[in-house]
Order: structure tokens, then sequence, then C-alpha cells
């Protein structure tokens, strides 16, 4: 079982008591409305009301879905400040060490006497200086009892692929897995001792090597599309990286059928509804027959195109943004009726700030009412049939297959994109959209046509300038703690390992591990192999 620890923390920017302790409402000490930072949906409405009543104090309640929302929101928390803040366990030392929190004045806590000795001096707040525990819960293990016996049901279940009995995967959430390995291993999950990080690291990669790991690798075709390729250029190209992999799996002696089906997609999804549709289903196609004819794969599962997809932020105005919402939800319908398995919707205000919480909301909710209020996600293909949806995707297809056999003949992808022909392709692709908007060809609406006198744009996100400072703050503090000569000697064998046929990952791992950062890893690789620039010979 894992253990979560939620705490009450103070923000920097105003310390109230107000909240943690039985003061007379009268006092004019502590204000009429308390600002709380808590994970979304986690306070009973009924618990709220019912506070409110008996304490005199207004709860104003911000929320956030993760952990890193609410650093970026006390990060950015101008004028807009927390009262309380509660968050879990593992998050309390990176609040310290940006100044986030302050101390909290224990004298006004009278209640603080009854705290539990296991829950009084944790490690990443000794003697409870800037937070007190305010939930403590469990996490717990769902299985089959018919299958697993309960005795032996533990963290080690899930590192065990023989006593799982079939694939599987872990959490793309380096935190959880580190935390969940290190208690398999019988170590404190808030460890920081770096031995005791690389052994529960070391199990982890030890695990991902087994034949039994799901793990995937995501092949991307967003990036393209927003750099400004059409539909059959967004799904050649990406396709093509993916024939390149592959290959390379296949030259390393994997057998197609052992990693085919570890293999997904990243697709955008533009406002042309239709086409975007077309697009889903001629990917699958595509990716069908070059897994089944190419490379001769046998398994059904190694055949099928899985694919995650994110809306497009490059369709997103700065002008009249609320439209933006609009051309979401129809982006969303597109991904959903073309058999997306995952979907990524865009904030309405991500073409000029990051966006704020109420405009995450509308995204999500955007997502929701398309999967639970439209119908479109009830069956498979919902489109299939029509004439017009069919004819697109065989265009579509045969558009692709075109580039396809083009970037085969020149040699394979990366050859393609050594020669710059991929790039190319993009920008003339690109230079002719914005051509037609310029002509008023293709009509942007707000852009080129129904323009109306707008107000400068409010409320939008800020993050603070000090982030920056604090940040290199940290780095200079690392630095100075570190074994700097181990660092030197790790990035001396990766520099030596780049210059050669060496596999880089053990080497970056090793510089990882001596606290290298990524920065300096990145320039010894940057010596070796120099800057990327624009390389266009065909």
């Amino acid at each position: 079982m894992k253990k979560l620890f939620f705490h009450i923390a103070v923000a920097t920017v105003l310390l109230a008591t107000g909240i943690l302790c039985g003061c007379d409402k009268k006092s004019q000490q502590y204000p009429v409305t308390v600002t709380v930072l808590t994970y979304s949906e986690y306070m009973d409405p009924e618990m709220l009301t019912d506070f409110q009543m008996k304490s005199g104090y207004k709860l104003q309640l911000v929320e956030y879905e993760a952990q890193d929302e609410m650093i970026v929101k006390l990060q950015a928390a101008m004028e807009k400040q927390y009262d309380v803040i509660i968050a879990s366990d593992v998050m309390i030392q990176q609040m310290i060490h940006l100044g986030l929190i302050k101390p909290i004045d224990m004298d006004k806590i009278p209640n603080k006497v009854n705290i539990a000795d296991q829950f009084k001096n944790p490690v990443y707040d000794p003697n409870n200086m800037y937070t007190l525990p305010y939930q403590w819960g469990t996490t717990g293990i769902l299985y089959r009892d018919t299958t697993l016996n309960p005795s032996g049901v533990s963290y080690n279940t899930l590192f065990n692929p023989m006593q799982i009995k079939g694939k599987f995967c872990l959490l793309d959430e380096s935190r959880s897995m580190l935390s969940i390995a290190m208690q398999a291993k019988g170590i404190n999950a808030n460890s920081f001792r770096p031995e005791d990080i690389d052994k529960a690291v070391e199990w982890i990669n030890e695990i991902k090597r087994d034949p039994n790991f799901a793990g995937s690798i995501s092949i991307s075709g967003y990036h393209i599309r927003e750099a400004g390729s059409t539909a059959s250029q967004e799904i050649a190209f990406t396709i093509a990286d993916g024939i390149a992999y592959v290959e390379a799996a296949i030259k390393a002696g994997l057998d197609v059928d052992a990693f085919a089906g570890r293999l997904s997609f990243f697709w955008n999804a533009h406002n042309n509804v239709l086409e975007e549709v077309a697009k889903f289903r001629a990917s699958r196609r595509v990716w069908a027959k070059v897994m089944k004819e190419r490379f001769g794969a046998k398994k059904a599962k190694s055949m099928m195109l899985r694919v995650h997809t994110q809306t497009a932020g490059s369709m997103l105005t700065a002008q009249q943004p609320n439209n933006n919402i609009v051309r979401v939800a129809l982006q969303t319908a597109a991904a959903v009726m073309g058999g997306t398995q995952s979907l990524h919707t865009n904030s309405k205000d991500e073409a000029l700030a990051l966006p704020t919480t109420e405009s995450v909301t509308i995204a999500l909710r955007t997502q929701q009412i398309v999967a639970y209020e439209s119908g479109l996600a009830d069956t498979v293909d919902p489109l299939g049939g029509s004439y017009y949806v069919e004819a697109l995707t065989d265009k579509i297809e045969a558009e692709a297959w075109e580039y396809i056999q083009k970037i085969d003949e020149i040699g394979g992808a990366p050859e393609a994109i050594a020669k710059g022909y991929i790039q190319k392709e993009i920008q003339d692709s690109a230079y002719k959209w914005q051509m037609d908007i310029e002509k008023g060809d293709r009509i942007i609406v707000g852009v080129n046509k129904f323009q109306q006198e707008e107000e400068p744009p409010t409320n939008l996100l800020r993050v603070d300038g000090s982030v920056g400072k604090l940040q290199a703050d940290k780095i200079a503090a690392l630095k100075a703690r570190r074994d700097n000569a181990k660092v030197e000697e790790t990035l001396a064998a990766l520099e030596k390992a780049c210059a050669g046929d060496d596999n880089l990952m053990p080497f970056i791992l090793d510089a990882v591990r001596a606290y290298a950062t990524e920065g300096e890893i990145c320039g010894v690789m940057r010596k070796v192999f120099g800057e990327y620039k624009a390389n266009i010979t065909l």
C-alpha cells in the first residue's frame, strides 16, 4: 500500500492562520475570505458549507489537477495570493526550496499537540516548520483474487512479469514509479540518498528489458502538421519515420512481432472535420499495409495503428480567442470520429499565453461533452460508408503512398531529412497556406474576415520573472554540493562515446546519476555532433 500524506502549507505572500486554529471569528487578525489552493474535487461541498457556517470565514477554493500545475500557480502568483495550500508530501521540499511557502507560527496552532508521533518531524519538513498533516490515506492495488493470492500481493507483484502472467507497463510518471520501486525494494519512498534512488532506477530499467514489458515508442507527426504540412504529408512523413524505427529494430536483431505492438503515433487534429476523419482512416490503412507487406508482421496487434491526438495549436487565433472554443470542439469531434485512442484538447487562450485554469477547464469540458453527450464515441468509424469520406480517404492514402515511395527512393526518412526533402515539402505547403490566407482564398474567421475591434486581452496567465532566478539558484546550489570531479568524468566518457559507435544511453544515465545538468549533457553532445542547420539540397 502506498501511503499518501496531504499537508497544509502557507504561501509566501500571505501568512494566514485563521483556518488553522479556532480563533474568535470576530477578530480582525484574520481575513474574511481565506483562499485555499487544493486538489480538484477533494473537498466535500457539505464540509465547506459547514465550516463557513461555524467559523464565519468564507473559503475561496482554487483547484489544480496535478502537483506540477500547483507549483506553476504558486510561481505565477503575483496579485493572486493563497492563504493555505493543500499539497502532498512529495512536493513539500520543492516548495520550500523555491521559497513558495513560509514557516508556520506554531504558537498560534493549539491543536498541534494532537499530531500523532508518526507524522511528526518528517524527512521532507523537519520539526514541521512549514506544514501540518491534514489528511492521511492509502492507495490500494486492485487485482483478481482468482488469479493472485491476496496474502502475496505487494508492490513486488507489479514488478514481477512471471507473477502477473501477461503484458505489463509502467506509469509514465517518474515520481510515482520511483516511489513504488523504492517501496518494493524496502526503501523509504522519501529517501534522497543517491544510492537508494540509483537502486530503484536500475531495477526499473531491468524490468523494462523484460520481453513482457509493454512499453511504447511514440512517433510524432504533430509537429510536422504544426509546421505547415498537409494532412497527407503529416501521415506520410510520420509513417516514413515509423518505417525507419522498425528497420533499426530489425537490424538490431529484434523480431517484428515482438516490438511492433509497442509503437504508437501522435496526430494533429485540424479544423477541416471530414478531411481529418479521412486522414485518420487512411493512416490505419497505410500502416497496416506497411507492417504486413513490407515487414511480414503476423500478429494483428503489430498491424494496428495506435494513435494519440492533440488539437491544432497552429489553428488557434489571438484575434477573438473565444472562437477557439468552437475550433477545438470541431477538432475534438474530428479526432473522435477518426478513431483516436486518446486526446489532448488545447485551451482557447494558448495563442496569447499559458492557459488559465478557466481555459483549461473549458478544454476539458469540451472533451467530456463530446464523449458523454454527442454520441460520436458510441460506434467505431461512424462516417464509414459516406461517399465523400470514403473518396477522401482513398485520395489521402494515395498521396501518402506517393510521398513514402519518394522517400524510399531517396534512401529512407533519415536520408530524406538529411537532404532537406521533407523540410522543403513542409515549407512549400506552409507558404501556400499563408498565401491563401493573404489572398483571401482561405478564410480564417476573425483574422482575414469578420474582424472586429477588440480590447486588449485581460486575465492572462503571467509567470513571475523571478522563476528564472529561482531555477538558476537551484542549479547553482546543486553544482556546489555534487561531486564535480565525478561529473567531469562522466561527461568525458559521454563525449568519447559520442565520437564512436557506442549506445549513448548508458553514458547519459551515468552523467545523470552524477547530477550533471541537462545543459551540460546537451553541451557535450552539441560539441561532438554540432547543431542542426537547415539543409535543402534537392
